[in-house]
């Protein structure tokens, strides 16, 4: 009974959009209410949960605490994640734009440490493209849509791995990459440090920018499976998990994900997809 009454509900929503609704305004209403229901292509991180779920991860304890934040602009991820930690954590801040670097270093505090070069796959010097002063929008994959052009600028890269390495690091807590379209080659640096179990959380940022850099949500769930992490999607005050690969997922549209080292709980209420 109540899944004909529904059936008839949608059936009458549906006529009153398609034959009552100018064809401009029917697009705008259906994909608001699919992106509501997706949590897609909101990026306030106030409200579409990444804030909320960085508070609850890094406020579950007190113990000092390891952060990577690899696409750090001029800090504000950063200074609201340093705001969770106590005073002997460290944020390793990872931007590779010198312009964007002076800036972030002015946002740098005792927990702060602003690092000027990017994590790749692997060593070596790289071209990033930039498009204006500060932008968000920086990266090493060129994408004319947000307004690349001929302005770009040298950079060292270095894998995560390596950086790891080199630092002593044997432990990482949560790793935030924000790359506009590079994120998997930041994580495919990291190959060792996930392996071994060494990375508890990994946030990254999906979108339309993947689509410039020919990257797959499937090529994550690949790497990520293969180390036995589990991997969700970011909800305003829940994490929807995904056993496996799911193709419709596969949108292209802002959202923000994350991995779960093995072992690890999430403080949030988890809900697995159907």
């Amino acid at each position: 009974m109540i899944l004909t009454m529904f059936s008839l509900l949608k059936s009458f929503v549906k006529k009153i959009v398609l034959f009552c609704l100018p064809r401009k305004l029917q697009l705008i209403i259906g994909r608001s209410l699919l992106d509501a229901v997706r949590n897609d292509n909101n990026d306030n991180s106030s409200t579409n949960g990444e804030y909320y779920l960085l508070e609850m991860l890094l406020e579950k304890d007190q113990k000092s605490k390891v952060v990577f934040d690899v696409g750090a602009n001029v800090g504000e991820w950063a200074s609201t994640a340093s705001s969770f930690l106590v005073q002997d954590a460290v944020i390793y801040a990872f931007e590779p734009v010198k312009e964007t670097f002076q800036a972030l270093s002015r946002a740098a505090n005792e927990i702060i440490r602003p690092i000027n070069f990017a994590l790749g796959k692997e060593n070596g010097e790289a071209i990033v493209y930039t498009s204006k002063m500060y932008a968000g929008t920086n990266s090493l994959v060129f994408n004319d849509y947000v307004g690349h052009s001929d302005k770009t600028e040298k950079i060292l890269v270095r894998s995560g791995d390596s950086f790891c390495e080199e630092n002593n690091i044997d432990k990482i807590n949560f790793l935030k990459i924000d790359t506009e379209g590079y994120e998997l080659s930041v994580l495919s640096g990291f190959q060792r440090m996930m392996r071994e179990g060494r990375i508890d959380f990994i946030q990254f940022e999906y979108g339309g920018t993947w689509i410039y850099s020919r990257s797959l949500l499937r090529d994550v769930f690949v790497l990520f499976q293969k180390n036995n992490y589990q991997i969700g999607k970011i909800h305003p005050n829940s994490v929807e998990i995904f056993n496996q690969y799911d193709p419709k997922c596969e949108t292209f549209s802002y959202s923000n994900w994350i991995a779960i080292r093995p072992g690890m709980d999430i403080p949030v209420s988890a809900f697995k997809h159907a």
